[in-house]
């Protein structure tokens, strides 16, 4: 994952929690529970960590397959 890109998925994240934080204090003020997240609001969160879980797989897979390689190239040098 570039630079670039994960520092657009981090300021999403913040953007996310900050719009929670935000509709917490609203309800609050409203009279609203503002401890219970809205249902739009739990799927963002349960989205958020399925892309997070997602990512880190991804990230496993590509070193797996790149320790793969080296010890096929290793292997192919001893033969």
């Amino acid at each position: 994952m570039g630079v670039v890109l994960g520092s657009l998925l981090f300021l999403r994240k913040s953007l996310d929690d900050q719009r929670q934080q935000v509709a917490q204090m609203i309800a609050s003020i409203v009279g609203e529970d503002a401890l219970e997240p809205s249902r739009e609001d739990q799927l963002m969160q349960a989205i958020e960590k399925l892309r997070v879980e997602v990512e880190s797989e991804r990230k496993k897979r590509v070193a797996a397959e790149m320790e793969l390689e080296f010890f096929k190239l290793q292997l192919s040098n001893e033969c």
